[in-house]
């Protein structure tokens, strides 16, 4: 169970989908700034909003050699929906159910050894 303040216009970093296109959108912004260091979001991997970029999620896989994905429903929490995706089953994403689907990290920054977000 969670529970948080709602401030206006946070509605945009409660679901994955729509966090996603807000970080996308900031990684835009900067690229005109030269206050700000280009690498100021690698600390999110790579990913993509499905179904709209679901062909670009495809030719990213298959220019890798062993990918790794982790797709996770846009609208779920608790790790509900969630799964990895490699080569042998990435013809099981959906191709018309909002998810994201993100780069897998193989070794995550952990806080007194859990995962966080």
């Amino acid at each position: 169970f969670q529970k948080a303040n709602h401030f206006p216009g946070s509605w945009c970093i409660g679901r994955k989908d729509r966090l996603m296109r807000c970080i996308g959108r900031a990684k835009r912004a900067i690229t005109n700034m030269t206050n700000v260091p280009s690498d100021a979001f690698d600390v999110v991997p790579g990913g993509w909003i499905l179904p709209t970029e679901y062909d670009s999620l495809m030719r990213a896989a298959k220019m890798e050699r062993n990918p790794v994905y982790i797709l996770k429903p846009s609208a779920s929490a608790c790790g509900r929906g969630i799964r990895l995706l490699h080569k042998n089953n990435l013809d099981s994403v959906p191709k018309d159910s909002p998810c994201i689907v993100q780069e897998y990290l193989r070794d995550p920054y952990l806080i007194n050894g859990k995962k966080f977000d």
